[in-house]
């Protein structure tokens, strides 16, 4: 049907005035701010890179080599604003820092209930549902504790009786991080390994919890552009309609 001036006047100011179509510029300009914060520090980093690494051994080389990991990721999980990219480029990035051989992303429903949303293996490859397995009692302790939760090593922990599910999988190594949007629970990331993965340095579960957080940040700004888009659509079969 066709539509007046006044009515498409009305119609983009309505768009205006929508408070998650605010949201969604204000939060782009911060995004994009952020990734170029955190592309300066990276260049610094290379920059510096050779004569730190010359200067320093063993585990703190460890250390600082998972420190630039963690940084590489903040651009590639915030490229997106697309949930389903973003998800697969936060899973990708946690499996890839860590170099575990799975990882799980769950997500918190409407209903509450954790739903599990992504699940990849090192190669980016999506798993099949005969390998949708973990271990729960690790993401529901990393949930219930609201930390990170760590298995560092089956082979070099005498005095652990290994889960039936660790035991199962014949899973040497286990990572379980909570998602947070400030208290609000989102979800979790899951890895696992047959392999030793993070160790025992507790600056890599701290650069990880870091990781998490970029995660939480990315995986909600998505979250709120679906409902943009939503929105936007809603408004547009009425524009049509009137």
């Amino acid at each position: 049907m066709y539509q007046n001036g006044n009515e498409k006047g009305n119609s983009m100011k309505e768009q205006d005035k929508d408070p998650d179509i605010d949201w969604t510029r204000n939060e782009q300009h911060k995004t994009q701010n952020s990734l170029d914060a955190f592309q300066q520090l990276c260049q610094v980093i290379d920059e510096e890179d050779k004569e730190i690494s010359s200067m320093i051994n063993g585990a703190e080389l460890e250390d600082w080599k998972f420190l630039k990991k963690i940084l590489s990721t903040f651009q590639s999980i915030n490229q997106s604003l697309e949930l389903e990219e973003v998800l697969e480029h936060v899973m990708d990035a946690a499996i890839s820092v860590i170099q575990a051989d799975r990882g799980f992303l769950v997500l918190r429903g409407e209903n509450g209930k954790l739903v599990f949303k992504i699940a990849r293996d090192s190669t980016k490859q999506t798993l099949k549902s005969n390998e949708f397995k973990v271990s729960l009692s690790y993401l529901q302790e990393a949930i219930k504790k609201k930390r990170i939760v760590t298995l560092v090593d089956v082979g070099a922990e005498e005095d652990y009786v290994p889960t039936q599910s660790v035991e199962q999988l014949n899973l040497r190594s286990v990572v379980c991080c909570p998602l947070y949007n400030g208290s609000e629970l989102i979800g979790a990331i899951y890895a696992d390994s047959r392999s030793p993965l993070m160790g025992k340095s507790h600056l890599k579960l701290q650069l990880f919890e870091l990781f998490s957080e970029q995660a939480s940040n990315a995986i909600n700004n998505a979250q709120r552009f679906a409902k943009v888009k939503a929105s936007f659509l809603q408004l547009e079969r009425r524009r049509k309609a009137s």
